[in-house]
């Protein structure tokens, strides 16, 4: 099918569901409409296919194509942007716990200073914790449970008291929900973020699903939650970039819309579709800051370490026009090389356009109909 759009269709002379076995394009469309039934926490996209070329409308208004995620315009199909491989491994669902590991911080702080058998303290394993309603509103003081990625059950029981919370409070909803494998362990630990994490003493997290989008900063010791996305890196350039217009209207741009409400849903940010197919500045990739090495500039922000004005990376010690440079001699790094200051600034001349969407009656043409359910 045109534009990669995989589905199928229903005869409406009958029942009979007939595969898309030749070409077709979408020739009428209505990307996004409110449930006919009052109640209803779903939207519903019509599409309108066709054999022959027919002229494109688009919510009403004459386009001269539709691609396959209900817009339109020539070079604009965003449905062609892949994950680039220099955005990979640095953006990360947070820990999907599965059970009531999660604690008020008044019985937290009393738990850290209590004693174990082999001596070690409860700071280990009993954490701040946050998510998205903590991101986006006031922090609830929540903290949580963490025995980690691959310790064993004999071992988290030396931690007294959070196990003893754990085996009641957990153990009989896993075993009734058949997940008793490592029922002391959050059902998703995230290992690959918990390596990218390592080292670091903050990092970047925004809600997976929210109105507004924005990018905060979480101390390390802080677990975030599955409603989090979490960007492994600490320098102020990279949450610069996230922060800008420019990454705003291309994630709102791939973003799915999750739920229905007066607002019409609440746009979705995942490391798949709105982080890792950024196109991030020259030299400021998510490759290019792996190192997580950062200096100080004028002011406090933290850059990423040892990349020049133009974006290059370049090593600590170098040779610039014949003569040999040690950056990591404050004089020689000022006189050789300029230093990235800044991150990309926000611009109102990238404000999406925000027409009035005029509205047609309904007539009696045959129309695929797509639904959005909220989970």
């Amino acid at each position: 099918m045109d534009d990669g759009l995989d589905a199928r269709w229903r005869n409406v002379a009958g029942t009979q569901d007939l595969p898309l076995d030749q070409t077709l394009t979408i020739f009428d469309a209505w990307a996004d409409e409110p449930w006919v039934n009052e109640g209803a926490a779903v939207r519903v996209s019509l599409i309108c296919f066709s054999i022959d070329g027919e002229t494109a409308c688009l919510n009403g208004q004459t386009v001269s194509r539709i691609h396959a995620d209900l817009t339109s315009g020539e070079g604009l199909n965003l449905t062609l942007a892949v994950p680039l491989a220099d955005n990979a491994n640095a953006s990360f669902e947070g820990t999907k716990k599965y059970g009531d590991f999660d604690i008020p911080g008044s019985v937290a702080r009393q738990w850290l200073g209590l004693p174990n058998p082999h001596g070690q303290s409860n700071a280990l394993i009993v954490k701040p914790w946050c998510n998205g309603q903590d991101l986006n509103k006031r922090p609830s003081d929540r903290w949580i449970v963490d025995f980690g990625v691959l310790m064993d059950e004999s071992s988290a029981a030396l931690f007294e008291t959070p196990f003893k919370h754990v085996l009641n409070a957990v153990k009989p909803a896993r075993i009734k929900a058949r997940l008793a494998n490592n029922w002391w362990l959050h059902e998703r630990a995230r290992a690959a973020m918990r390596d990218a994490l390592q080292g670091l003493t903050r990092y970047i997290a925004t809600t997976r699903v929210s109105k507004h989008r924005h990018f905060s900063w979480l101390h390390c010791m802080v677990l975030p939650d599955t409603r989090l996305n979490v960007i492994t890196r600490a320098d102020d350039t990279t949450f610069g970039i996230l922060s800008s217009r420019i990454h705003e209207v291309w994630s709102l741009a791939q973003a799915s819309i999750h739920g229905d409400g007066s607002d019409g849903g609440r746009p979705t940010y995942n490391a798949k579709s709105c982080f890792e197919t950024f196109p991030f500045p020259t030299g400021l990739t998510p490759a290019d800051t792996a190192c997580q090495q950062t200096e100080r500039v004028e002011g406090g922000a933290l850059i990423p370490a040892f990349v020049t004005c133009t974006g290059l990376r370049v090593e600590p010690a170098m040779t610039i026009q014949g003569t040999a440079l040690d950056l990591r001699d404050d004089q020689q790094r000022e006189a050789g090389v300029g230093r990235m200051l800044g991150a990309i600034l926000k611009s109102e001349a990238y404000e999406p356009p925000h027409p009035p969407r005029p509205r047609r009656p309904r007539t009696n043409k045959a129309r695929i109909l797509v639904t959005r359910q909220s989970p």
